[in-house]
């Protein structure tokens, strides 16, 4: 078992991946109504991969086992990730049911915000500070482009 330190690479990849992911899924919002496989598909890569970032971090089993599917205090809101993933696919592939995509779309991103939340290196103040530096690395790099505006 590798340590948990020599994991961070694996783990920043794949969740910066599973971010691109979801970031990409953005793009087909305004397409949701005419196909939303397409979006639903880009959520759940996204989905899977921030899990497995997590799950790299930690050992698989470890993540998957005893943090999560078996635990007490998280056997609720992992089951419910996993039913939505299960979900999402289900209804956006083999029912293509619109209504049925949208509402398991919807309960997989608050389930999905819930375990980020909770399982984000350094808890919620590791999340906050992580929030921070990305929004300061983007207004510096966005500075430029609004600098035009202001006169």
């Amino acid at each position: 078992m590798q340590k948990q330190a020599e994991m961070y690479p694996y783990f920043l990849g794949l969740f910066s991946s599973g971010v691109f992911f979801l970031f990409l899924s953005t793009f087909f919002l305004p397409m949701i109504v005419v196909a939303p496989k397409k979006c639903a598909n880009l959520i759940n890569i996204g989905s899977i991969l921030i899990i497995s970032s997590f799950a790299v971090l930690k050992g698989p089993y470890k993540f998957l086992v005893t943090d999560n599917l078996l635990n007490k205090e998280r056997f609720f809101p992992s089951w419910c990730m996993l039913i939505s993933i299960i979900m999402t696919l289900w209804s956006s592939m083999i029912i293509k049911s619109y209504m049925f995509t949208m509402a398991s779309l919807a309960i997989e991103i608050v389930c999905l915000m819930n375990f980020v939340c909770s399982f984000f290196p350094g808890g919620d103040t590791g999340m906050k500070y992580a929030l921070q530096a990305l929004l300061a690395m983007a207004k510096q790099s966005f500075s430029c482009c609004f600098s035009c505006f202001k006169g």
